[in-house]
């Protein structure tokens, strides 16, 4: 089953790293016939042996875990710290915040918001693509597929600031980006600085008298 998952993970074209998480459950499979196996041979090494023996193991285990939650919070992307102290400061905690990347908004402590809160956009807009029974070559083509960027469009109307980004702008078509600058104008970060950015909903146009 682990070997399965893995293959299938590689295999698809939509895999992200981050989708290993799913392992989860078939390494939980593994760790108790590991365990089993452990408790099988302490019947003949003696109780001192098998728990120094699953000792080494447990602190094997948890090696690459520990290595990784290190590096990770050494590597703190300056852009996305800078964005979360103006998301605090500077966006009401009420208001509607869609984040092409969810990352970005909970380092600010956001969590998704809206009439629908949509959690991972990308996995959603794929979702849309496809409701038509229709096949893509790839991503860039499964993005631009008209159900995927209107359902992308109302989702962006609901919200009042977007945090675009690269992934943002990568999921947009060449047609829905005037569309979006039409609608959102950037506040954050001025100027032309680069780096993750925020959009703010455009007020409504007053009637002419």
């Amino acid at each position: 089953t682990f070997v399965l998952t893995v293959a299938m993970f590689l295999a698809s074209l939509t895999y992200w790293d981050q989708y290993n998480a799913h392992l989860a459950a078939s390494e939980a499979v593994l760790a108790g016939l590991g365990a089993s196996v452990l408790q099988t041979f302490s019947l003949r090494w003696g109780r001192v042996a098998s728990r120094a023996v699953a000792g080494l193991a447990l602190v094997a285990a948890s090696l690459p875990g520990a290595w990784h939650g290190f590096q990770s919070s050494r590597s703190q992307a300056p852009d996305v710290m800078a964005l979360a102290r103006y998301l605090r400061t500077d966006v009401p905690a009420n208001a509607c915040l869609f984040s092409f990347e969810p990352a970005w908004a909970l380092a600010a402590g956001r969590l998704p918001m809206g009439a629908t809160p949509v959690v991972d956009v990308y996995a959603t807009m794929i979702q849309d693509a496809m409701s038509t029974g229709d096949r893509f070559t790839d991503l860039d083509e499964a993005f631009s597929a008209p159900e995927a960027q209107q359902a992308l469009r109302a989702m962006l109307e609901s919200c009042r600031f977007v945090i675009l980004g690269l992934r943002g702008t990568w999921q947009l078509t060449p047609e829905s980006r005037p569309w979006f600058k039409q609608r959102f104008v950037r506040r954050f970060p001025t100027g032309d600085a680069s780096g993750v950015d925020l959009w703010e909903r455009r007020p409504p146009t007053p009637p002419r008298p």
